[in-house]
């Protein structure tokens, strides 16, 4: 197993990645980044000499990006395979019907008013 001193962990649940540095035998919590540029600016504070090619570089044996792919910094969204979520827009009435429910209510009171109209004009 190869050991670098400067380490991008795994995405957060709510995004972004520790960094940390490896002094003295030690790591040291640089930050949390969100990009690129974040991880490149923790860097340049702990004066790595150019911290640019360090992250964007093509092959840096200096930083190590564990867990997820390099350059990545949102958690993707599970994807779920339960029968309850294959199932929960099939239980969603289609758009249309949607829009036809209020039109019904509307035809029926319209057809219960012209009843009772013309039930009080044949008592008059």
């Amino acid at each position: 197993m190869r050991h670098t001193p400067i380490v991008v962990h795994r995405i957060s649940a709510s995004g972004g990645r520790q960094v940390t540095f490896r002094q003295v035998g030690r790591d040291v919590v640089l930050g949390v980044a969100h990009n690129d540029a974040d991880v490149i600016e923790f860097l340049r504070r702990a004066e790595v000499p150019d911290p640019d090619e360090v992250v964007l570089g093509e092959d840096s044996d200096l930083i190590a990006w564990e867990g997820d792919e390099p350059h990545a910094y949102e958690p993707t969204p599970p994807i779920s395979t339960s029968p309850e979520a294959s199932n929960a827009t099939a239980r969603e009435p289609p758009v249309h019907l949607l829009w036809a429910i209020p039109r019904v209510a509307h035809s029926r009171q319209i057809r219960a008013l012209s009843i009772l109209a013309e039930s009080q004009s044949t008592q008059e």
